[in-house]
């Protein structure tokens, strides 16, 4: 049985605005956020605006930029969602996104995590061991992952450790068996 949870903002109750088209008025899309509430140590000093003069290459849709102009040493940002993933226990999923990146002197990339309704980090995966460093053409990362069956939360974005800046545009999540 599946509890009657409220979803609180700025968690959504499904994979919203992966198109990125809606913009809120403080000038992030629609059902996304920094991940500060959500994510544990993450800075709320990166900066989430629109990305002047570029639009995804597959919808035409814009893309956000995520940067610290002088982040210390381990410090770290996201751009991400949070929304109910109950109706994705036990199946298998494909998370995709088109990322571009510019002067990432650390690391950087696209990252999920699946939680319980009181169990934390039931799946976590930050492209950790295979970063997206330096200069990036835009191009399509991928993760597909079999999502727990306790599962009720799935957080997923970009994170971005240091220096540079990353651009996010087209985000696809799909049931691929």
């Amino acid at each position: 049985v599946v509890p009657d949870i409220w979803v609180e903002e700025p968690a959504v109750a499904h994979p919203t605005n992966l198109d990125l088209r809606a913009e809120a008025g403080d000038g992030t899309p629609v059902g996304w956020f920094n991940g500060v509430g959500f994510v544990g140590t993450v800075s709320p000093n990166f900066v989430i605006r629109r990305a002047a003069g570029l639009q995804d290459t597959w919808l035409d849709a814009p893309a956000f930029e995520l940067f610290h102009p002088d982040p210390f040493p381990g410090e770290f940002g996201v751009l991400m969602q949070c929304c109910r993933a109950d109706h994705l226990a036990g199946k298998r999923i494909e998370l995709r996104a088109r990322i571009a990146a510019i002067g990432v002197e650390e690391w950087a990339g696209l990252w999920f995590r699946v939680d319980g309704i009181s169990t934390p980090n039931l799946l976590f995966e930050t492209m950790h061991g295979s970063p997206i460093r330096g200069d990036q053409e835009e191009r399509t990362y991928t993760h597909i992952l079999r999502v727990p069956p306790e599962a009720f939360w799935l957080n997923f974005g970009v994170v971005l450790d240091g220096r540079g800046s990353l651009v996010l545009s087209g985000v696809g999540l799909r049931v691929v068996g």
